[in-house]
């Protein structure tokens, strides 16, 4: 997620329900809060999970096309 890319983002952009076509975008928005996506070192699978849910809530382009 820090990268930006790879095949785990993918999947995940994938189970949240985004199109292939889209990958891009949500690696662009997982990149760009990842501080904000992993607020701590303790951050929880379920408390990132929340975070990139609520964040993409708040990402038009991604809010518009990804079923969360």
């Amino acid at each position: 997620m820090a990268v930006g890319e790879g095949e785990h983002l993918d999947t995940l952009a994938g189970l949240l329900g985004c199109p292939a076509v889209k990958g891009p975008q949500f690696a662009s928005y997982a990149q760009e809060n990842y501080r904000a996506i992993f607020a701590s070192e303790g951050t929880t699978a379920n408390e990132m999970l929340n975070a990139v849910k609520i964040g993409m809530a708040k990402n038009p382009e991604l809010a518009a096309v990804c079923i969360h």
